[in-house]
């Protein structure tokens, strides 16, 4: 990769470093601020619209009551004429506290009155009614009740309150039932109090957000959340239902348009830093390639002429930049200190090379055998190993050295035992020295001195064997061992020799003492002469004695006497 590309890189990560911290502290101290706002806000107006919900149901809640404890209320229902009862509620009261309809059921629960204040395409019939507040158990009642009740016409406020006395005392005569339709009308008005535009929810749809945030702490009823499009941040309200009836929900909906502006706020900055980083990068670019790079493509240059001809003499060129200079000095330096090392070192070589000469043929000259090896295993000998085994070098390399050896040693000690004994002592620092037999290829037994040394490589830990034959030597030995043998059996029987003279000796003396013949001195000088060599022998033979015990005690020839 070039020097151009590489500077490239690093003003891209540079900008995308700068890039990617505006994004996280954007949306760590920005944008998470700007959502907490946005749902403080809508926090703000489902709590208005709850409590203005409530007020709405309380008003109608109390009006119900009203009505419910008037006298002429009471006393109409109770009476059995009814003819007029419907027309006296028809004024502008119940109009005017925007009641859209009202119901009253007698004692027995059957409906006495029902009118109707609102528009007609607006306003439940009259069937439907009756049969939701039967539904609803409101059409016999003990004590008032109110809430929101959803109906095919759409939701309505409901309150019941059942028909009695001025004073508050029964008996009771009925039930007054009215209600009021949450129309167009009406939510418009809960939009202008939440000062946000505000829709009601079928309490069978299913809203989904992409974020949901925790409610309003004011109340448990409130959900706030993201829209799946992220464009808007709603609050559901979920007021329950009166008795069986299913809960409303209206939706409070607040366009992110604060939240947006800030986003477009940051992407106009990135933009800024993208523009400001991609000219400040040519410019660097352009500066770099005339004070660094077309410096740095001429050491290059250099440098890869020197690793194809391998000619450290080169030298790299100074430029115009003083660290530049400084490195282009420290790397003629590091050729002129190459060019010396080489030369060194192909003198070096060559006396390695000498001196494995030297020592190659100093092994392969020993009349010794000289063998490396690896535990039990011939990696390396010279020449007079292989020929004392009879067999080729390569052949040798990497066998055993049980291969060459009987199975029992001279001691009749297993060759094995004694070959693990020997190389645990040399590879604990000893250096043991042992007479050893081998096989060679035809099997002849031969008679060797063994002297193991250790030595360590890098390679690992090795033995380094030297064999001598001793097969004359010991042949010379059993030859001296016989010839010693010999002479002191040949000295035993001259010492019985000796006895075997002298017996006939003293009887030739004794006749020829007996005799008295003329004779007789001359044979008693000649007795007397041959006993004078016969003790002479016995003084030879006690001389024998003492160099024999001598033999026997330094060179153990000879059989020891009891």
């Amino acid at each position: 990769m070039k020097l151009r590309t590489h500077v490239a890189l690093v003003i891209v990560l540079i900008t995308l470093s700068l890039i990617s911290g505006i994004v996280l502290a954007s949306h760590y101290l920005l944008l998470e601020d700007l959502d907490d706002v946005e749902k403080a806000a809508v926090e703000r107006a489902c709590d208005l619209l709850e409590s203005h919900i409530d007020r709405e149901v309380h008003a109608l809640a109390l009006l119900a009551g009203d009505y419910a404890t008037w006298d002429e209320t009471h006393t109409r229902l109770t009476s059995v004429e009814t003819s007029d009862f419907e027309s006296d509620y028809l004024n502008k009261t119940f109009i005017a506290s925007q009641v859209d309809w009202l119901i009253i059921f007698d004692k027995e629960g059957m409906p006495a009155v029902h009118l109707s204040f609102g528009e007609a395409n607006e306003t439940p019939d009259r069937q439907t009614l009756l049969s939701e507040t039967r539904r609803l158990n409101l059409t016999v009642i003990n004590e008032s009740t109110e809430g929101i009740v959803v109906l095919p016409e759409g939701p309505a406020i409901v309150a019941a309150a059942p028909v009695l006395r001025g004073s508050g005392e029964g008996p009771q005569a009925g039930t007054l039932v009215i209600g009021r339709q949450l129309d167009e009308e009406m939510v418009q008005q809960l939009s202008d109090t939440a000062m946000m535009p505000i829709s009601l929810v079928d309490s069978g749809e299913k809203i989904t957000f992409s974020v949901v945030h925790p409610g309003s702490p004011v109340t448990n009823r409130t959900e706030i959340g993201i829209s799946a499009d992220r464009k808007n941040i709603s609050g559901l309200i979920t007021i329950p239902g009166l008795a069986e009836s299913p809960d409303f929900i209206a939706r409070v909906d607040l366009p992110r348009n604060l939240y947006f502006g800030g986003l477009d706020a940051i992407y106009t900055f990135i933009l800024l830093i993208v523009t400001t980083c991609s000219v400040a990068g040519i410019l660097i670019i352009l500066v770099l390639d005339r004070s660094l790079i077309s410096h740095f493509r001429r050491m290059t240059d250099v440098v890869e002429a020197v690793r194809q001809d391998q000619d450290y003499s080169r030298r790299l060129p100074k430029g115009h930049v003083k660290e530049m200079n400084l490195l282009t000095s420290s790397v003629n330096e590091l050729f002129g200190y190459l060019e010396k090392y080489l030369v060194e070192r192909e003198n070096y070589e060559q006396t390695i090379t000498e001196s494995e000469e030297r020592y190659r043929t100093l092994v392969e000259s020993a009349k010794d055998g000289i063998c490396v090896i690896d535990r039990d295993r011939i990696i390396d000998c010279n020449s007079r190993s292989s020929e004392m085994l009879g067999r080729g070098r390569e052949s040798v390399i990497q066998t055993s050295l049980l291969a060459y050896t009987p199975e029992y040693q001279p001691g009749g000690r297993r060759s094995e035992e004694l070959l693990e004994e020997y190389t645990g002592q040399a590879y604990q620092g000893e250096s043991p020295c042992f007479e050893w037999r081998y096989l060679t290829v035809d099997g002849t037994p031969v008679d060797v001195e063994v002297t193991l040394n250790h030595f360590d490589l890098a390679s690992g830990s090795y033995l380094l064997a030297i064999v001598r034959d001793i097969s004359e030597r010991k042949q010379l030995e059993q030859l001296k061992s016989e010839a010693f043998a010999q002479i002191e059996q040949n000295l035993r029987q001259f010492a019985v020799l000796n006895d075997e003279i002298r017996n006939p000796l003293q009887v030739i003396q004794g006749l020829a003492e007996l005799d008295g013949g003329e004779d007789t001195e001359k044979v008693l000088r000649q007795v007397r002469a041959i006993n004078e060599i016969v003790d002479e022998l016995d003084r030879g033979y006690i001389e024998s004695d003492k160099v024999r015990e001598f033999l026997r005690k330094h060179y153990e020839i000879g059989e020891n006497e009891e």
